[in-house]
């Protein structure tokens, strides 16, 4: 019996549902290798959106599988210039917001910032445009080493309207691309409180802490790392969770409280296991030896006996590294 051959759309169909498989596997090389078969069978038929759509994962593909940097560019200007072809404001926006940064993070800031334009273009078709567009200039200027062009571009922006002053984008624009002294520390962190700003309260509670600790004062510090963590947990961060509790370990160290750091170390530890993963735990590995360095192997394995000795009256806790 003679068999008949897959028709091509459906060929494609199938390359691609291949290519997520991949791609939700973390193979990415396999999945960029279906994407590309199943383009081409798309370009063949003529089928601009669908083309357009595998080009752009399959720039994913690449960029997550250390693909060659020109063909990154080129299958993500390729797609953008077919969204456009088709009309669709919306991809054209996603597939910018990955080009752009990619184009940065290449040393090709001129060409980056070039897109950024085209990027805010797109405001009255794609609302939020314009501030995402403001997002990665921000980035890209200050990737730049260019901090007086950060400041010229927050300024403009706030004449335009993009951006409102003492806004929730506001505060955070200025927080993360370093638009502040150490002196206005506590007045942004007011600025933030009043709006319940939570994420940034976070992190501006991690700055002063730190900013504390630079000048040796770890006991003042201390309050503040504490509250981080509990916020931390509070908002399922991930880094805030890690840095505060770092925070706290290098205090109560300072302090000779070293049954208290070795707790947070290894409650710590856990609590990122059971939330973000074995890689999440592992970070803390490093402190962990070298605590044990610095206090001494028989100090440190009785603090960690005394510490085994805590959880056993807690059956429904993990021992934390072990």
């Amino acid at each position: 019996m003679q068999q008949t051959q897959p028709v091509p759309e459906e060929q494609a169909a199938a390359e691609e549902r291949a290519a997520l498989d991949h791609a939700k596997a973390l193979d990415f090389v396999k999945a960029a290798s279906c994407f590309k078969r199943a383009l081409k069978i798309r370009a063949d038929l003529g089928q601009n959106l669908e083309e357009a759509l595998n080009r752009f994962q399959l720039a994913v593909a690449l960029e997550h599988s250390q693909g060659k940097p020109r063909d990154v560019v080129m299958h993500y200007k390729k797609a953008l210039m077919l969204f456009e072809w088709v009309g669709r404001a919306d991809w054209q926006g996603r597939t910018l917001k990955r080009l752009i940064p990619y184009l940065s993070r290449e040393g090709r800031r001129q060409e980056a910032q070039r897109f950024v334009d085209r990027l805010a273009l797109l405001e009255g078709n794609v609302p939020g445009s314009a501030m995402d567009a403001l997002r990665l200039r921000l980035g890209t200027l200050r990737d730049q080493g260019d901090q007086a062009g950060v400041l010229r571009a927050m300024e403009q922006a706030l004449a335009a309207g993009i951006v409102e002053k003492g806004s929730v984008d506001y505060q955070n624009l200025r927080f993360f691309h370093r638009m502040f002294d150490k002196v206005e520390l506590d007045e942004m962190l007011a600025q933030a409180q009043s709006s319940n700003n939570r994420p940034l309260i976070g992190y501006l509670t991690l700055e002063r802490a730190a900013d504390r600790i630079g000048q040796g004062k770890f006991a003042e510090a201390l309050p503040g790392y504490r509250e981080v963590c509990v916020m931390a947990k509070e908002l399922g961060d991930p880094v805030l969770c890690t840095f505060g509790a770092l925070g706290c370990i290098m205090c109560l160290d300072a302090l000779n409280r070293r049954d208290e750091a070795l707790s947070m170390l290894l409650d710590t530890a856990t609590y990122m296991g059971e939330h973000f993963g074995r890689e999440a735990k592992d970070a803390f590995f490093p402190i962990y030896n070298i605590l044990s360095t610095t206090w001494g192997v028989a100090e440190f394995e009785r603090l960690v006996n005394d510490y085994r000795a805590r959880q056993s009256q807690k059956p429904q806790q993990g021992a934390g590294i072990s």
